[in-house]
This record gives structure tokens, sequence and C-alpha cells, in this order.
């Protein structure tokens, strides 16, 4: 992606597809996170009020992007904000407290988890369900954690419903008297995400 295809024609314009690949690249080439890290959300650093009110066509600005994400390897998540209009790491802070939200970066190890394991598979047979692509499940973030669960854990509620056809509405079809919390710390293990801690419960 050429420089002048990351500047916008105004500060308060929106980010851009290049902008957001330009900031996250710029990231991940500074080696302050893992390759198998995530993000949850990508913020314009709202520029200065003196520059959009005085600003005049093809001012040179400082276009900066906030991300912030989660690292599988590290356990724990980040706040960097980023250039793109300069191509410099201007902040990165690991995460002292809280984390990043949850996203598809924890829902693919997540799924995995929970279609390969036998209580779960077994709990749901228990209950009259054999045809586990037919099973939608809904991961829910919860509002606690477990007791015992590490800090630096990544937590969902898993609700499990019924699809019969590709017209039908599955949330007419929960699973009934079957919920499952699960907790884990994502590592990589040969290209597999396995989990470190991990709990059912079933109610």
């Amino acid at each position: 992606m050429s420089q002048s295809a990351a500047i916008p024609h105004h500060p308060l314009d929106a980010l851009s597809g290049e902008e957001l690949t330009r900031a996250v690249a710029l990231l991940r080439d500074s080696g302050k996170i893992d390759e198998t890290a995530y993000f949850a959300c990508a913020i314009p650093v709202e520029p200065p009020k003196e520059l959009v009110a005085n600003y005049a066509t093809g001012t040179p600005f400082n276009r900066a992007v906030r991300l912030i994400g989660h690292d599988p390897v590290e356990k724990r998540s980040f706040d960097a904000c980023v250039s793109v209009s300069s191509g410099v790491l201007e902040s990165f802070v690991w995460a002292g407290a809280g984390q990043a939200p949850v996203g598809l970066g924890d829902l693919r190890p997540f799924f995995k988890i929970l279609f390969e394991n036998p209580e779960w598979i077994a709990a749901l047979q228990k209950r009259g369900v054999e045809d586990l692509p037919k099973v939608h499940v809904d991961p829910w973030v919860t509002a606690f954690q477990p007791e015992g669960m590490s800090p630096d854990g990544r937590i969902f509620c898993a609700i499990a419903f019924i699809h019969e056809d590709i017209a039908d509405n599955h949330y007419a079809r929960p699973v009934e008297g079957l919920g499952e919390i699960r907790y884990f710390d994502a590592t990589l293990l040969n290209a597999v995400c396995s989990t470190t801690t991990s709990k059912l419960q079933y109610f």
C-alpha cells in the first residue's frame, strides 16, 4: 500500500480499509505482540479541535489509530496507538486491569474445544441430540469469573439450540437443562489451540 493511499481528505474522515491494514501491519512489525494476537477494535484518535476548526484542504496532519486486542501467548490484552501517517508506533501498553473484548480470535478455539469435548457431547446425547451439525451455539460473555479462574483467562457461556433446517428458527428449540461455562488460556501448540484450564458446569 502506498503512503499516499493512507492519507484521508479530512481529519474526521472514517478510517479506511487501507489505514486499518497499515496500522495492524505497523504494530505487528514492531515485535510487541505475537503473530497469533488478534484485535477487538480499531478507533481513530480524535484530532485536536484547533486542527478541525481551522482545517484547510491539503493541510498535512497526523492520522493515528488506537488498536485494542489480545495476545494469547502473553495471555494479556494490549492498547496501542499507531500513526499511519508517519509509520510510527506512538504508544503501547499491556492492560494492567481488565481485558480486551472477546471476539473472533476467541470464538475459533472456543468452538473447536466445545465440539470436541466428550462431556458436552454426552450431555447433548443424554437429551436426545445426536446430530451435532444441527446444534447452534450462542457464545455469551459472562458477568462473573468462576472461583479459581486465572485473572488472565478468557471466558464464555455457551447456550445450545437445535437448528433443524435453513428456514428454522433455532431460538425456538433450546437444548433444555444444559448450559456450559468454559474458560481457558489459549495457547498455540503445533498450530492447534489447546486449553490450559477448563471447567464444565451443567444446570
